[in-house]
């Protein structure tokens, strides 16, 4: 695989890939934690992924975590006086 910067929005394609990587291991992870636990609870989110047709992210197997958000942001120094509401650091602010 080749390292192309190709921008898609603000991500290159590399971005892209990873996120797609870590998704994929991510809900891989979360089933099988799911899987360790207490057999009725998977029982029942298979029984209403079933009934509402819950599409799968990641695997084809992940019937209960249907939505993944990576949040990347560069390190900073606690005395660079840089915060997580500094502009241009991409927070987004919400308004009802």
């Amino acid at each position: 695989m080749r390292n192309v910067l190709l921008k898609v929005s603000r991500y290159t394609l590399l971005d892209l890939q990873l996120s797609y990587i870590y998704n994929k291991a991510g809900s891989a992870m979360a089933m099988e934690s799911l899987e360790a636990g207490p057999s009725e609870v998977l029982e029942h989110i298979s029984i209403n992924a079933d009934l509402i047709n819950v599409p799968t992210m990641g695997t084809d197997l992940n019937i209960a975590y249907t939505a993944a958000q990576l949040n990347i942001a560069p390190a900073q120094p606690y005395e660079s006086g840089t915060f997580l509401n500094t502009p241009g650091l991409g927070i987004l602010s919400c308004s009802k």
